[in-house]
């Protein structure tokens, strides 16, 4: 966060003051040597935003193949190795990308039909709405940096009534991508529990969900038709609109119960 000068206007009368904002610093992850993407972000937890972009976005499929991360946070680049050097992107990988509906120009290296050609999450897990609500207001209390700028998004994830991983970010997909990364590192098994994201539940960030494994995806804000669509198909709890005592089953519904 940065202390910016700001003329505030109230009531007709004006005043010179200071307020507190977001930092956005762009962020190069280079797989070898091979620039992969740059992120707009907040300058937090990088290695977890790698690890997590990587992952989601089908370039790695397992925490096994992330051999090394080698931060310089001062120059806002990252340079990943794999065990095998086969898995850097191709050409044809790289062209592979579709641009999601995040702010800025979010990526994500499948095409639209691997979207509809998810396996169908089995898990069995079951979770009172009750919780729910509880873990939603665990995952605000933790958002220091909402609190004091407004501008960050928060994203966690819980098992068993318990927040394990909590990332704010200027970007829901950063947000999301950091949790994803620091379960990875954290070597979490996130088919075992529930992922909560603050922003939009559009349909890349189900896709990042199905890709994780996990059952249960817990918004904050609204879906759209297009996640709607992929939950159910990909068997994925899909609930929205999650404030105060309230929220919106929009698929698997039977894995909440009262």
């Amino acid at each position: 966060m940065e202390e910016v000068e700001i003329l505030k206007i109230s009531d007709g009368a004006a005043s010179a003051e200071k307020d507190v904002v977001s930092v956005e610093r762009p962020f190069t992850i280079y797989l070898f040597k091979t620039e992969t993407a740059t992120l707009l972000c907040s300058p937090s937890n990088l290695k977890e935003l790698a690890a997590g972009f990587l992952f989601s976005s089908g370039i790695i499929n397992k925490a096994s193949d992330l051999k090394e991360i080698t931060l310089d946070e001062s120059a806002g680049r990252c340079w990943v190795e794999t065990p095998d050097k086969m898995s850097a992107p191709n050409a044809e990988m790289l062209a592979k990308r579709m641009y999601t509906s995040g702010c800025g120009k979010g990526v994500l290296f499948y095409s639209a039909a691997d979207l509809v050609s998810l396996s169908k999450n089995e898990s069995g897990l079951k979770i009172r709405a009750s919780e729910i609500t509880n873990l939603v207001s665990q995952m605000n209390a933790m958002s220091i940096e909402f609190k004091k700028t407004g501008g960050t998004h928060s994203a966690s994830f819980a098992v068993k009534g318990k927040v394990e991983v909590f990332m704010e970010d200027i970007g829901r997909h950063n947000a999301v991508d950091k949790v994803i990364g620091g379960c990875l590192l954290g070597g979490l098994d996130m088919n075992a529990g529930i992922l909560f994201t603050t922003g939009r539940a559009s349909s890349e960030i189900l896709f990042k969900t199905a890709k994780c494994g996990t059952p249960v995806l817990v918004s904050g804000s609204a879906p759209t038709d297009q996640a709607v669509k992929i939950a159910l198909n990909a068997g994925i709890t899909l609930i929205g609109f999650a404030r105060g005592k309230r929220l919106n089953v929009y698929s698997g519904k039977e894995r909440v119960i009262l």
